[in-house]
């Protein structure tokens, strides 16, 4: 009898038990298992944190007088998207005689985190979701218009905007074929956002984009004159047949497996190089020219990807330069892995100004990132480490020295990128036909080399191509 009268008594007045138990010991009554555990205030004015058993920190209770304690609000600024701006921003919303919450205690109690490192790395993901999500975007789709496959083939090196000349009687004019590409830039390259597209197969072979968030594209003609680009001139009927784009590098070797889902070529290497003899730089003119990005999401130079390889691509070297086509066995542009082997390349970086609005929510305790505006987008040359500029390889090395980048990655980069210093170039052709078990030049006779299925076809190149049988198989020579 006592004992269930003691139970009754208990049970009657537990929700007064309730009442008066500190908040730590609550829980746990309630409970045997909580839902929440309290994860420690992040400011001593009243702010404080539910650790779910997901192990998510949850905001349970607002600092008072601080803004989003009893309703909503949107804080706007400008500049990069980022934990600095956004805390300006929100410490700007507030009123000073109200909330005495320090710019840093206010925003990391509106994130539901513990301290500012968190903090930072919450603000970055919704930065990175401002991108993805905003109505100022355009599909890289749409900038030719003429479908998937016709885009495929240009960054590989065909379609008419590569293969057509211009004639005499003004046929086959770039600047009329390829207008489209000139408003592009005008109305959506420098107002929008524009991803790198996972339809082109040169960028996105095995669906998980650019393993080096690198790329570039090399040009072996010039098809357009009176650009200052290039030596095509007029008249084009005699004049602009097999012109040169202007040099800046030197072409190493093409593993065409490499590239194979663009070029249609299954397998095998041409080599651009004379080891034999110590000469380098004998393969003609060719132009690189390719841009980076850092592994942030909510960077500029990975969000605005898009718009740099349509830049570089399609506006500033074909369409203002006249810059075409591929050298065989590698895509004319593509991810710097799946590109050929080269001593360097040109580097175009972005800049933009941009107007974000971080709309918070009192009920669901979050905020909704939103890119409002894209103001402007400009075009540069890359800044690069120890002041050389427009140069991937130094643009790449800042992105490492800017924490944006890893060693790692630069040194992969540089198994592509090889540098221009002299015998570079042959010595990652004598690496790369190591891997091959072809000995170098001069160690072997010719027909020894014929017989593995090296011929030499010039002075310039040797090729050697597999199409998928055991008869090795003659590709088209460059020049």
């Amino acid at each position: 009898f006592i004992y269930f009268r003691l139970e009754y008594r208990l049970r009657f007045c537990f929700p007064t038990m309730r009442l008066l138990l500190p908040a730590p010991v609550l829980l746990a009554v309630l409970s045997s298992s909580p839902r929440f555990v309290r994860a420690g205030s992040a400011v001593s004015g009243g702010g404080a944190f539910l650790r779910g058993v997901d192990g998510a920190v949850r905001r349970s209770l607002a600092i008072e007088g601080c803004p989003g304690a009893d309703a909503d609000f949107s804080v706007t600024f400008s500049g990069p998207c980022n934990y600095a701006n956004l805390r300006s921003a929100v410490d700007g919303a507030k009123d000073a005689a109200a909330c005495a919450a320090t710019a840093d205690e206010l925003l990391v109690d509106l994130l539901g985190e513990t301290d500012s490192t968190t903090a930072a790395s919450a603000v970055s993901a919704l930065c990175a979701e401002a991108y993805t999500t905003t109505t100022e975007a355009f599909p890289f789709s749409s900038i030719s218009k003429k479908g998937d496959q016709f885009d495929n083939e240009y960054y590989a090196g065909g379609t008419s905007w590569n293969y057509e000349i211009q004639t005499n009687d003004g046929k086959h004019e770039l600047k009329a074929d390829a207008a489209r590409v000139g408003r592009v830039l005008e109305y959506q390259a420098q107002k929008k956002v524009i991803d790198l597209p996972d339809y082109l197969k040169s960028f996105d072979p095995d669906g998980d984009g650019c393993d080096l968030n690198a790329a570039f594209c090399c040009w072996v003609q010039d098809r357009q004159a009176g650009d200052n680009n290039g030596n095509c001139n007029t008249p084009y009927d005699s004049q602009c047949i097999d012109r040169d784009p202007g040099d800046n590098t030197n072409f190493c070797y093409a593993d065409h497996a490499r590239s194979s889902q663009a070029t249609h070529v299954s397998g095998g290497f041409s080599i651009f190089g004379d080891v034999q003899n110590g000469k380098e730089n004998i393969e003609g003119a060719v132009h690189c020219h390719g841009f980076a990005w850092a592994q942030e999401d909510a960077d500029k130079s990975a969000a605005y990807k898009g718009n740099n390889l349509f830049f570089v691509s399609m506006y500033d070297h074909m369409y203002q330069r006249g810059y075409v086509r591929n050298a065989p066995g590698s895509a004319m542009c593509a991810c710097a892995e799946n590109m050929a082997v080269v001593t360097r390349a040109d580097c175009t970086e972005i800049e933009a100004d941009e107007t974000f609005r971080f709309d918070y929510s009192n009920s669901a305790s979050s905020f909704t990132p939103v890119l409002q505006s894209v103001d402007e987008i400009n075009f540069k040359a890359c800044q690069g480490a120890g002041g050389n500029n427009n140069d991937l390889d130094a643009y790449y090395k800042q992105l490492v020295n800017e924490g944006k980048q890893t060693e790692e990655n630069l040194e992969k980069l540089r198994e592509i990128l090889v540098g221009t210093q002299a015998g570079q170039c042959n010595a990652a052709i004598v690496d790369f036909m190591a891997t091959k078990g072809i000995v170098e030049p001069g160690a072997a006779s010719a027909e020894a080399m014929v017989a593995e299925g090296m011929v030499a076809t010039s002075d310039a190149m040797m090729t050697f191509a597999s199409g998928g049988d055991a008869s090795p198989t003659l590709k088209a020579e460059y020049k």
